[in-house]
């Protein structure tokens, strides 16, 4: 179940004006410069949601997917890993199994080079018993299930209280001598609960209507410090930002006149320094953005609100009390991420060393080929910028082959692009780690234009021959296409190669990999 609020205002009318593409006479340019704009991609943007509950290890293997994360949503916030039991907020906070200590030895017996994520409990509630569940299935017409009637809405009954170190005793538990002796390599992102900004709401059986920003921190520290005490090479993940309105806001307002997300870096800077260590390495958001009716054009602009300054964002609602709290009507430029960044250097001063992840994402339902385009545009996005961790929470059969393409045929160094034609065409260019193979992803944003691209090569020289292309393209609906590496709808072909150059051609809707062979060239 998705776990998330989503507040949203009307959606507005596009607002992004994309550029015709050229004349087959005048190609779309995009220059690559092999030498410049250099940042390592993490491998553990290729990730997703309850992988282990939901896909075979073949396919796991197969498509390149390199982080699962395997706690949940709402239902991470309340799970005791004691007994294996956590409450669920969105069905009468019944208690039920979670199965994370069979999953985690899974992942570790089946797997070689996948993460498991899982969680930490917060919040100070977990779930005791699953003995005085509520039996909806005995009641007809069902009730709302967002109803607290689990233990007849009596918490005491269901859920017992939690500290700091029950929390983080499950370290002991999966990696000490005496417990599961799980590899700590495979488990080396732990994220802080999920969604506090939403617990008045969903875990209101327990958390006060007046829970304070300050009170969250407080419980985010204490558990942060008790993990980085005990096991400083885990990275933590925090907080779970819920949702674009959530990002800029605790309880509909500013947070001593300033957002909730600046005030959250502000704090855990405080507090960082005070204990002398770094309480938080990855700054997690989910990011809910655009409402179910946005369109076509829109959803695949949507990667444009993490960075671009630019973009004035459609769904634009949570933004527009900045930057002073008050309501602005004409502020539509999100530009969350590029924010976040220039708050952690403010608070924690350059070099501080803290990421941003997504473990929550999702876009509207459209047909297979726009969904692809989305999550490939996130995906180059986040590797142009440093991302480190990206784990949707919906999935969609299109992205089976993204993932293969972007984890398999990319390389692990990300360098520079520009092209001629943004928003409608995009390039995305990495580096094998041997230096000898150059991959220029393009995405096509158009609907009915193809694109004729010529690509521009600076400090690589390809070895003679056309280079090899990789495409997406056409992808059915509702059907998963990618079966194995060799099983898949990726289709093979060349591009003419010549004169320090590839011309290549995009049909609409379409992703496309140009891979070349040869070296970086001395300067």
């Amino acid at each position: 179940m998705r776990s998330t609020l989503v507040f949203v205002s009307l959606f507005l009318a596009a607002s992004w004006l994309a550029p015709p593409l050229a004349r087959a006479d005048m190609p779309v340019r995009v220059t690559v410069d092999a030498r410049a704009g250099l940042r390592s991609i993490s491998p553990y943007l290729y990730g997703r949601n309850l992988a282990l509950q939901q896909d075979s290890t073949d396919l796991l293997r197969a498509s390149g997917l390199r982080i699962t994360r395997e706690s949940g949503g709402n239902n991470c916030t309340k799970y005791n890993w004691r007994l294996d039991l956590s409450s669920h907020p969105d069905w009468y906070n019944n208690v039920y199994k979670q199965g994370w200590h069979e999953r985690a030895q899974r992942l570790q017996r089946d797997f070689t080079d996948l993460q498991g994520l899982f969680g930490f409990q917060v919040l100070g509630w977990v779930a005791k018993t699953d003995a005085v569940n509520f039996h909806e299935q005995e009641v007809n017409p069902r009730p709302d299930p967002h109803l607290n009637l689990c233990g007849g809405g009596k918490p005491e009954l269901y859920l017992q209280p939690w500290t700091a170190k029950d929390t983080v005793d499950i370290l002991d538990y999966w990696f000490g001598p005496s417990g599961l002796k799980l590899d700590p390599a495979r488990f080396h992102y732990w994220h802080m609960d999920n969604e506090p900004e939403c617990w008045m709401s969903t875990h209101d059986d327990v958390c006060p209507k007046d829970f304070s920003p300050e009170e969250c921190v407080r419980r985010y520290v204490a558990v942060a410090r008790e993990v980085k005490t005990r096991y400083p090479q885990f990275r933590l993940m925090a907080p779970g930002f819920t949702s674009e309105w959530m990002w800029w806001n605790w309880n509909n307002n500013f947070v001593q006149g300033m957002p909730w997300v600046e005030f959250f870096i502000k704090r855990m800077a405080e507090e960082s320094k005070a204990a002398g260590i770094r309480l938080i390495d990855v700054l997690d958001f989910h990011t809910y953005a655009s409402p179910a009716n946005a369109s076509d054009e829109d959803l695949l602009q949507e990667y444009r609100i993490f960075y671009d300054p630019d973009y004035k964002f459609p769904g634009a609602n949570g933004c527009k009390h900045y930057p002073d709290g008050g309501w602005h009507e004409d502020q539509k430029v999100e530009m969350i991420f590029a924010r976040a960044e220039q708050w952690l250097d403010k608070y924690l001063g350059p070099g501080h060393g803290i990421t941003l992840g997504v473990t929550e994402a999702a876009p509207a339902h459209k047909s297979e080929m726009v969904t692809a385009l989305w999550y490939a545009s996130m995906l180059g996005t986040f590797s142009d910028h440093g991302v480190e961790v990206f784990t949707p929470w919906d999935w969609r059969e299109s992205w089976w082959e993204v993932v293969h393409l972007f984890s398999r045929h990319a390389g692990t160094q990300r360098v520079e692009s520009r092209c001629d034609a943004e928003p409608t065409v995009s390039a995305y260019s990495s580096l094998a780690a041997s230096g000898k193979t150059l991959t220029v992803i393009l995405l096509n944003r158009s609907a009915q234009e193809t694109a004729s691209v010529q690509i521009a090569l600076a400090g690589f020289k390809p070895l003679q021959g056309p280079a090899t292309t990789l495409q997406l393209a056409n992808l059915p609906e509702d059907r998963r296409t990618f079966k194995s590496e060799t099983d898949n709808a990726l289709r093979k072909g060349t591009a003419p190669a010549g004169g320090g150059g590839v011309t290549v051609s995009l049909p609409p809707y379409s992703i496309t990999a140009v891979v070349l062979e040869g070296a970086v060239a001395a300067r």
